[in-house]
């Protein structure tokens, strides 16, 4: 037993013992009811190099405990090692660890002399006791994530000429910064002041590639010494102010002996105030003795300003006489307001010409003529609800235009001279007054009695033609020629009556002609040569007005309104057609409402008055020349219930006879 102590052996069970040189013995499946044991080569104990070898896996429930501790990776495989309490690796200073791929330390880091590292990261918030050259080093970095990088004493950034240290960030120096050679910001980068922003310095190299220096929102301020610019060109885009103590606020000069090109603000002394522009051929602005102020652009036409008298010049004045005094001609664009006493001229050859208006609050006068070009206006109201002006485009005469309510003539005599005699007024007059003729063939101002507006007295004599326009239309006309013979035409009104029965629903529902014809009693479903009319000459229906007597209940709303249609035939469709085939509906127009048992309504075509909603008339009511005229009515009830009775129907006709000629399509 003491040869085997490990093993425990029966040797009466085991069978059999095998296994290479060196191997363990250990048990197996048991053989014939006998234990067996083997060995392997995967655990094998080398005697010569005394080397227990095991290929596979080894579990260790207790402690283990080594001299050496060799691990060989093979496969790439990563081995983890946990530990507690202290561990240490290497027992002499010039031990190497080295480390492939990253470390994780959960707790401080020390080390008793220098950590070097291509780069250090961390917050800074615990950096202490650093010293200038703990980070020093030509191929060194020193970069923090987030932070600050705080030392005491002195810290150097570079230490030669060509190092290039690089901020990427915002750099602060709370007690300043100080810079032994040039500071470059680069294009198109901003060199701020502020802690806002407010203001700025930048190359701006992308877009205009001038230096731009940009104050803040209250203004940019150049202080010190004198301040110079040097530039072919300076622009200043708003208000300039200047000011200072010395005589001259202002010197602009070519920086040479010619003193034609200066231009100098004075502040004091005997020409004080005075801005001096040398040169006989530009502007020549001068403050003299008297104060005057001369512009002028050589020496002809200057405009000056008096300063003894505080009167102005324009023109060649050595003086003034007035508070404006020109010389030559005036001409005002706009509107020109005078307040007071103004002299426009001072001769009678002077022309005055305005081209705008002209406003005088305490009137206007003149002492000769005033003219009004042809056809233009004297306005009068401040609405030019009246003008006067010679039409010189159309009728060449003198127009007198009042206002919507009319012309009032006023004062004493009102004489009138034209070449069919004198018209002589009256001396009546005032609010209310008339024109008239009196007993001598005479127009008088007159103030006419209650109900007599136009008074007459004794005969009217006329040499001549009348005409009456209403707007631009012509509305009467006496024609005194040899081929009128005095005839009097104009737009006549002209009434037809007519016995209208229409007792029948049925028919009134369908429609039916209102004899306007010679035969004022028939209903008819046609228009022929009894119920129609042939217009002389061209006209207009004005109005229809009817006395209805039908009972209540057959002049019921609920179930349609009056209608009436104008139908017309025109010379062209009565050329060889029938008179009803010929007629087309050119107007058409309902009631408001029925009239009532034995009640009168009526409709005006023209203004709408008395039809439905006020507006439903449709078509204008007119005819032609030569048309036949049929007009039709209608009860507008589906149900054959609604019809007038025997009526009474008066329709109004406008006929405008201007036009004697009466034609025809057989003309």
């Amino acid at each position: 037993m003491a040869e085997f102590s490990w093993a425990y052996i029966d040797s009466t069970a085991v069978v059999s013992a095998s296994g290479p040189t060196g191997s363990i013995q250990y048990r197996v499946a048991d053989s014939g009811g006998n234990t067996a044991v083997s060995g392997s080569s995967n655990f094998v104990y080398h005697t010569a190099s005394s080397l227990l070898a095991i290929t596979g896996s080894v579990e260790i429930s207790g402690t283990l405990t080594a001299n050496q501790y060799n691990v060989n990776v093979i496969d790439k495989t990563v081995t983890n090692i946990s530990a507690s309490g202290d561990t240490i690796f290497g027992d002499t200073a010039d031990d190497t660890h080295q480390f492939t791929g990253s470390m994780f330390i959960n707790g401080p880091l020390s080390a008793s002399t220098n950590i070097s590292a291509s780069a250090f990261y961390g917050d800074g918030s615990t950096l202490t006791g650093i010293s200038a050259t703990s980070i020093s080093g030509a191929m060194g970095q020193f970069n923090t994530t987030s932070g600050l990088l705080i030392t005491s004493g002195n810290a150097y950034l570079g230490d030669g000429a060509s190092d290039i240290t690089t901020v990427a960030s915002q750099l602060t120096a709370s007690q300043g910064a100080l810079f032994n050679e040039q500071v470059m910001i680069v294009d198109d980068k901003n060199l701020v002041f502020g802690d806002q922003g407010d203001s700025i310095i930048k190359y701006d190299e992308a877009g205009s590639d001038t230096l731009i220096v940009s104050g803040s929102s209250t203004g940019l301020y150049l202080g010190g010494g004198s301040v110079i610019i040097d530039s072919p060109l300076t622009r200043i885009t708003g208000a300039v102010e200047i000011t200072g103590s010395d005589a001259q606020l202002l010197v602009l000069h070519a920086l040479d002996t010619d003193a034609t090109r200066e231009i100098v603000f004075k502040k004091d002394g005997a020409d004080a105030a005075s801005m001096v522009i040398n040169s006989s051929e530009h502007l020549f602005i001068q403050s003299e003795q008297s104060k005057d102020i001369i512009f002028r652009t050589n020496s002809e036409n200057p405009l000056r300003v008096f300063g003894s008298t505080k009167f102005v010049g324009i023109g060649n004045k050595t003086s003034a006489n007035a508070d404006l005094d020109v010389d030559g001609d005036v001409i005002v664009s706009g509107s020109l307001t005078v307040s007071g006493s103004s002299t426009i001229g001072m001769e009678a050859a002077h022309v005055s010409t305005f081209v705008g208006q002209i406003t005088a609050s305490q009137g206007a006068a003149f002492g000769e003529q005033v003219a009004i070009a042809d056809d233009k206006n004297m306005v009068f109201g401040t609405d030019g609800d009246a003008v006067i002006k010679y039409d010189e485009a159309s009728t060449n005469r003198l127009v007198i235009s009042g206002s919507a309510t009319g012309i009032e003539l006023m004062g004493g005599s009102i004489g009138m001279d034209y070449p069919g005699g004198t018209v002589v007024s009256g001396t009546a007059g005032g609010a209310g007054s008339f024109l008239a003729l009196n007993s001598s063939h005479q127009v008088v101002v007159t103030t006419p009695a209650a109900g007599n507006p136009f008074p007459l007295t004794g005969d009217v004599v006329a040499t001549g033609s009348l005409t009456i326009v209403s707007g631009s239309t012509q509305v009467l006309e006496v024609d005194s020629s040899d081929e009128g013979l005095g005839a009097v035409r104009g737009r006549m009104l002209h009434n037809i009556s007519s016995g209208f029965n229409l007792a029948n629903g049925t028919q009134a529902d369908a429609g039916r002609y209102i004899d306007i014809g010679y035969n004022r009693s028939i209903v008819s479903n046609t228009l022929d040569y009894r119920n129609g009319f042939l217009a002389p000459s061209s006209g207009r229906l004005v109005s229809v007005t009817y006395w209805f007597p039908a009972t209540a209940a057959k002049q019921d709303p609920s179930k349609g309104q009056p209608n009436f249609e104008l139908k017309v035939g025109d010379v062209n469709t009565l050329n060889g057609g029938t008179i009803d085939s010929s007629l087309s509906v050119v107007g058409q127009v309902t009631a408001s409402s029925w009239p009532g048992y034995m009640r009168v309504g009526g409709i005006n075509v023209l203004n709408g008055q008395g039809t439905l909603g006020g507006t439903n008339t449709t078509g204008t009511f007119a005819f032609g020349t030569g048309s036949i005229v049929g007009l039709r009515f209608y009860s507008g009830d589906s149900t054959d219930n609604n019809y007038p009775g025997i009526s009474v129907v008066t329709t109004v006709w406008e006929f405008d006879q201007l036009d004697p000629y009466i034609s025809g399509s057989g003309n």
